[in-house]
């Protein structure tokens, strides 16, 4: 189970936009500013995490249903730069309990990462 939550939170920094409905708002707004993610917190990174694990199926892997007792773990967001193409800066993240649907439960950290499109990107792993 350990090596698919690694998988999990490669692929998810790279591939996952988790706040897709922000770019959709702003398309056709040119000047649109990158997402500012100051109003973002813990629950809302819990929410892209367990939506990730809904949305991206690995066979025998259990899903994350829910991330609770979230704590502020690291906070970048004050001196946060938009990265050049094809990199991601670290946004923040959080850690908490994790509960996936086969009952298991454990420590899980979830981190925010931006695009150079200013786009939030989720991760998460074991603590």
């Amino acid at each position: 189970m350990l090596g698919s939550f690694f998988a999990v939170s490669i692929l998810a920094a790279i591939a996952i936009p988790v706040f897709l409905h922000q770019r959709e708002a702003a398309a056709g707004q040119p000047d649109a500013a990158p997402v500012n993610f100051d109003r973002f917190g813990c629950a809302d990174l819990a929410t892209g995490a367990v939506r990730f694990s809904r949305d991206v199926e690995y066979p025998g892997d259990p899903l994350l249903t829910s991330v609770e007792d979230l704590v502020l773990l690291e906070d970048e967001r004050a001196g946060l730069q938009v990265p050049v193409m094809g990199e991601y800066e670290f946004v923040m993240s959080c850690t908490g309990t994790g509960t996936w649907e086969d009952g298991d439960v454990g420590p899980v950290v979830v981190h925010l990462l931006m695009d150079a499109d200013g786009i939030g990107l989720v991760s998460y792993g074991l603590q």
